[in-house]
């Protein structure tokens, strides 16, 4: 019989962080559509010192910049900071080289809240969600 897997709250996990664009438009709203310039998506540089500063206060780690932030930090730091449960769900799309099955196996952090917010930094940051992992083709 297989156990259910356990999350340690301490597990160091993923998110992406949509900035408030310059131009108001929402990568989150447009999503798929983004044509190659990315350009209207871009955020003030006083968006991104504050968002990454204020990040790091909480104790988050930046990994990476670019039209978004990708931050990462203890399970427990995103639960607190989000007012969110963390779980384990299941990768639900798969790649061209994937079989359903081998898809359905693969588990994933999922947030109680798929697009999170912190009400202080709502003036810089549309929305954060976990990141998912990348599908092999």
């Amino acid at each position: 019989m297989k156990q259910p897997l356990r999350i340690k709250k301490s597990n160091i996990i993923m998110a992406t962080v949509f900035l408030r664009s310059k131009t108001g438009r929402s990568l989150i709203k447009e999503g798929k559509a983004i044509q190659y310039d990315v350009t209207p998506y871009l955020a003030a540089p006083e968006t991104y010192e504050k968002a990454i500063n204020e990040f790091k206060k909480l104790g988050f780690t930046i990994e990476a910049k670019g039209i978004t932030l990708s931050i990462s930090g203890p399970l427990k730091l995103f639960e607190k900071t989000f007012k969110v449960k963390i779980y384990l769900g299941k990768l639900d799309d798969h790649g061209p080289s994937q079989n359903r099955s081998s898809a359905e196996n693969r588990t994933i952090y999922l947030s109680s809240r798929p697009l999170m917010k912190i009400k202080e930094l709502e003036d810089v940051v549309e929305g954060v969600s976990l990141t998912k992992p990348g599908v092999l083709f």
